[in-house]
Protein backbone atom coordinates (compact mmCIF):
# COMPACT_ATOMS: atom_id res chain seq x y z
CA UNK A 1 0.00 0.00 0.00
CA UNK A 2 0.82 3.64 -1.08
CA UNK A 3 2.23 5.84 2.05
CA UNK A 4 -0.42 8.42 2.35
CA UNK A 5 1.86 11.36 1.67
CA UNK A 6 2.54 9.91 -2.14
CA UNK A 7 -1.48 10.50 -2.67
CA UNK A 8 -1.49 13.80 -1.25
CA UNK A 9 1.28 14.54 -3.63
CA UNK A 10 -0.24 12.34 -6.65
CA UNK A 11 -3.87 14.47 -5.66
CA UNK A 12 -1.88 17.87 -5.58
CA UNK A 13 0.81 17.53 -8.43
CA UNK A 14 -1.48 15.02 -10.88
CA UNK A 15 -4.71 16.00 -10.01
CA UNK A 16 -4.96 19.89 -9.20
CA UNK A 17 -6.61 18.81 -5.93
CA UNK A 18 -6.20 20.58 -2.92
CA UNK A 19 -7.91 18.37 -0.30
CA UNK A 20 -6.38 16.21 2.12
CA UNK A 21 -7.31 12.34 1.66
CA UNK A 22 -9.58 11.96 4.18
CA UNK A 23 -11.84 14.75 2.67
CA UNK A 24 -11.73 13.21 -0.60
CA UNK A 25 -13.27 10.34 0.60
CA UNK A 26 -15.72 12.21 2.34
CA UNK A 27 -16.42 13.85 -1.00
CA UNK A 28 -16.65 10.49 -2.99
CA UNK A 29 -18.75 8.73 -0.22
CA UNK A 30 -20.98 11.46 -0.07
CA UNK A 31 -21.15 11.62 -4.27
CA UNK A 32 -22.15 7.74 -3.96
CA UNK A 33 -24.59 8.05 -1.38
CA UNK A 34 -26.17 10.85 -3.60
CA UNK A 35 -26.17 8.96 -6.64
CA UNK A 36 -27.84 5.44 -5.23
CA UNK A 37 -30.61 7.96 -3.46
CA UNK A 38 -31.48 9.60 -7.16
CA UNK A 39 -31.18 6.28 -8.63
CA UNK A 40 -33.54 4.55 -5.86
CA UNK A 41 -35.72 7.37 -5.70
CA UNK A 42 -36.34 7.03 -9.64
CA UNK A 43 -36.47 3.15 -9.34
CA UNK A 44 -39.33 3.56 -6.85
CA UNK A 45 -41.48 5.77 -9.09
CA UNK A 46 -41.00 3.15 -11.47
CA UNK A 47 -41.85 -0.27 -9.96
CA UNK A 48 -41.90 0.04 -5.90
CA UNK A 49 -39.89 -2.62 -4.03
CA UNK A 50 -37.83 -3.33 -6.80
CA UNK A 51 -33.67 -2.32 -7.32
CA UNK A 52 -32.38 0.42 -9.40
CA UNK A 53 -30.45 -2.26 -11.15
CA UNK A 54 -33.65 -4.19 -12.01
CA UNK A 55 -35.09 -1.74 -13.24
CA UNK A 56 -33.02 -0.39 -15.69
CA UNK A 57 -32.14 -4.18 -17.12
CA UNK A 58 -36.24 -4.64 -17.04
CA UNK A 59 -35.84 -1.23 -19.21
CA UNK A 60 -33.81 -2.66 -21.92
CA UNK A 61 -35.57 -5.71 -21.47
CA UNK A 62 -38.94 -4.43 -22.42
CA UNK A 63 -37.48 -2.46 -25.66
CA UNK A 64 -35.47 -5.41 -26.56
CA UNK A 65 -39.33 -7.14 -26.49
CA UNK A 66 -40.72 -4.36 -28.83
CA UNK A 67 -40.69 -6.16 -32.25
CA UNK A 68 -38.06 -4.72 -35.01
CA UNK A 69 -35.83 -3.74 -31.79
CA UNK A 70 -33.02 -4.85 -30.12
CA UNK A 71 -32.45 -3.12 -27.09
CA UNK A 72 -29.48 -3.51 -24.55
CA UNK A 73 -27.24 -2.06 -21.27
CA UNK A 74 -23.54 -0.75 -22.53
CA UNK A 75 -20.99 1.07 -20.47
CA UNK A 76 -19.70 4.23 -22.98
CA UNK A 77 -16.74 2.38 -23.99
CA UNK A 78 -17.96 -0.59 -25.28
CA UNK A 79 -19.21 0.75 -28.54
CA UNK A 80 -17.17 0.33 -31.60
CA UNK A 81 -16.63 1.82 -35.09
CA UNK A 82 -16.82 -0.80 -38.05
CA UNK A 83 -16.44 -0.21 -41.67
CA UNK A 84 -17.50 3.49 -40.28
CA UNK A 85 -20.50 2.81 -38.77
CA UNK A 86 -20.97 3.32 -34.83
CA UNK A 87 -21.68 -0.33 -33.21
CA UNK A 88 -21.90 -2.21 -30.45
CA UNK A 89 -20.10 -6.13 -30.77
CA UNK A 90 -20.33 -5.46 -34.24
CA UNK A 91 -24.11 -4.47 -34.88
CA UNK A 92 -25.11 -1.27 -35.80
CA UNK A 93 -26.68 1.23 -33.47
CA UNK A 94 -29.56 2.98 -34.16
CA UNK A 95 -30.44 5.43 -31.10
CA UNK A 96 -27.86 5.64 -27.95
CA UNK A 97 -29.49 6.68 -24.60
CA UNK A 98 -26.87 8.90 -22.86
CA UNK A 99 -28.16 9.84 -19.02
CA UNK A 100 -25.21 11.73 -17.60
CA UNK A 101 -23.52 15.68 -19.00
CA UNK A 102 -21.07 16.58 -20.92
CA UNK A 103 -18.12 17.03 -18.53
CA UNK A 104 -18.94 13.43 -16.96
CA UNK A 105 -18.78 12.74 -21.21
CA UNK A 106 -15.26 14.13 -21.56
CA UNK A 107 -14.38 12.90 -17.98
CA UNK A 108 -14.65 9.78 -19.21
CA UNK A 109 -12.93 9.92 -22.37
CA UNK A 110 -10.32 10.55 -20.55
CA UNK A 111 -9.66 7.15 -19.57
CA UNK A 112 -11.45 5.59 -22.61
CA UNK A 113 -11.22 6.03 -26.41
CA UNK A 114 -14.97 7.05 -26.72
CA UNK A 115 -14.37 8.00 -30.05
CA UNK A 116 -17.44 6.13 -31.38
CA UNK A 117 -20.11 7.85 -29.12
CA UNK A 118 -18.19 11.08 -30.85
CA UNK A 119 -19.45 10.13 -34.06
CA UNK A 120 -23.06 9.21 -32.64
CA UNK A 121 -23.20 12.56 -31.46
CA UNK A 122 -22.45 14.08 -34.61
CA UNK A 123 -24.61 11.98 -36.18
CA UNK A 124 -27.11 12.68 -34.10
CA UNK A 125 -27.87 9.08 -32.58
CA UNK A 126 -27.57 10.15 -29.39
CA UNK A 127 -30.60 11.18 -26.97
CA UNK A 128 -29.34 12.76 -23.66
CA UNK A 129 -31.56 14.67 -20.79
CA UNK A 130 -28.45 16.24 -19.21
CA UNK A 131 -26.50 17.07 -22.13
CA UNK A 132 -28.50 20.09 -23.60
CA UNK A 133 -25.95 22.74 -23.12
CA UNK A 134 -26.52 25.88 -23.01
CA UNK A 135 -30.23 25.40 -22.27
CA UNK A 136 -29.67 23.40 -19.16
CA UNK A 137 -26.95 25.00 -17.88
CA UNK A 138 -27.57 27.06 -14.83
CA UNK A 139 -27.02 30.33 -16.17
CA UNK A 140 -30.14 30.51 -18.09
CA UNK A 141 -31.96 31.52 -15.02
CA UNK A 142 -30.92 35.05 -15.36
CA UNK A 143 -32.33 34.73 -19.01
CA UNK A 144 -35.67 34.53 -17.12
CA UNK A 145 -34.71 36.65 -13.97
CA UNK A 146 -32.96 39.28 -15.99
CA UNK A 147 -33.96 42.37 -18.33
CA UNK A 148 -35.61 39.81 -20.36
CA UNK A 149 -38.12 38.66 -17.25
CA UNK A 150 -41.37 40.41 -18.57
CA UNK A 151 -41.08 37.68 -22.11
CA UNK A 152 -42.06 35.03 -19.43
CA UNK A 153 -45.10 34.38 -17.36
CA UNK A 154 -45.31 35.95 -13.85
CA UNK A 155 -45.63 32.70 -11.97
CA UNK A 156 -42.56 31.35 -14.19
CA UNK A 157 -40.60 34.22 -12.82
CA UNK A 158 -41.29 33.92 -9.42
CA UNK A 159 -40.49 30.46 -9.21
CA UNK A 160 -37.03 30.45 -10.79
CA UNK A 161 -34.44 31.56 -8.17
CA UNK A 162 -32.65 35.21 -8.81
CA UNK A 163 -29.53 34.14 -11.01
CA UNK A 164 -26.70 35.97 -12.43
CA UNK A 165 -23.24 34.79 -14.17
CA UNK A 166 -20.65 35.37 -11.78
CA UNK A 167 -18.03 38.17 -12.96
CA UNK A 168 -16.92 41.51 -12.31
CA UNK A 169 -19.79 43.88 -14.14
CA UNK A 170 -22.57 45.67 -13.23
CA UNK A 171 -26.29 44.11 -13.09
CA UNK A 172 -29.85 44.06 -11.46
CA UNK A 173 -30.36 42.94 -7.64
CA UNK A 174 -32.82 40.28 -6.81
CA UNK A 175 -35.08 43.84 -5.18
CA UNK A 176 -34.41 45.23 -8.79
CA UNK A 177 -31.88 47.63 -7.55
CA UNK A 178 -28.59 47.99 -9.78
CA UNK A 179 -25.50 46.50 -8.45
CA UNK A 180 -22.51 48.53 -9.63
CA UNK A 181 -19.91 45.36 -8.79
CA UNK A 182 -21.23 42.03 -8.79
CA UNK A 183 -18.16 40.88 -7.11
CA UNK A 184 -17.88 43.10 -4.17
CA UNK A 185 -21.99 43.20 -3.59
CA UNK A 186 -21.25 39.28 -3.21
CA UNK A 187 -18.77 39.99 -0.64
CA UNK A 188 -21.21 42.05 0.82
CA UNK A 189 -24.54 39.57 0.80
CA UNK A 190 -22.92 36.36 0.95
CA UNK A 191 -25.02 35.27 4.22
CA UNK A 192 -28.04 35.07 1.89
CA UNK A 193 -26.19 33.95 -1.68
CA UNK A 194 -25.32 30.43 -2.71
CA UNK A 195 -22.22 30.28 -5.57
CA UNK A 196 -23.28 27.11 -7.96
CA UNK A 197 -20.94 25.92 -11.11
CA UNK A 198 -22.65 27.15 -14.01
CA UNK A 199 -22.80 23.05 -14.90
CA UNK A 200 -22.96 19.92 -12.88
CA UNK A 201 -25.05 18.45 -10.63
CA UNK A 202 -25.28 16.28 -6.70
CA UNK A 203 -23.76 19.21 -5.10
CA UNK A 204 -20.10 19.27 -6.56
CA UNK A 205 -18.45 22.70 -6.19
CA UNK A 206 -21.98 24.64 -4.53
CA UNK A 207 -20.93 26.86 -1.50
CA UNK A 208 -23.48 28.17 0.72
CA UNK A 209 -22.91 31.36 2.20
CA UNK A 210 -22.72 32.01 5.68
CA UNK A 211 -21.89 28.33 6.08
CA UNK A 212 -17.69 26.91 6.03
Amino acid sequence: MLPISLYEQIAVEHMGCLLTPDEIERELTQEFAETRAILDQSAASMAPGRPWQMVVDALARRLDAVDGITGILAAPHEFELKNGRVCHQGRPVSLIFMDFNNDVFLKLHRKHDLTPLYQAIRENRILNPRGTEPINVKSMFEVITGLQSKRFHPETVRRTPWTRRFFPRTTIGPKGETIGDLVEWTRENWSHLVLKPERGYSGIGVRVGGIG
